[in-house]
């Protein structure tokens, strides 16, 4: 029922669209790969807006927590 709410309509680039100093240069010498389905997941607006452009290790945790059981 969650996902059906408007809050949970945001897809969070894993790798950011703009390189920066967390992430390889590597990673933007195809610009096109920046948009493909596997740098993408879906977030709620409010965890999308905490990641950013978070280095991979901050990223990681926050995708682990979102995505653990809850009761």
């Amino acid at each position: 029922e969650n996902w059906r709410q408007d809050t949970y309509y945001t897809v969070e680039h894993i790798a950011p669209r703009k390189g920066n100093e967390h992430w390889p240069a590597t990673f933007y010498e195809e610009p096109e790969l920046i948009n493909r389905l596997g740098n993408l997941i879906l977030l709620p607006e409010e965890a999308n807006g905490l990641i950013g452009n978070r280095a991979w290790v901050h990223k990681r945790k926050f995708y682990e927590l979102l995505g653990s059981d809850t009761v």
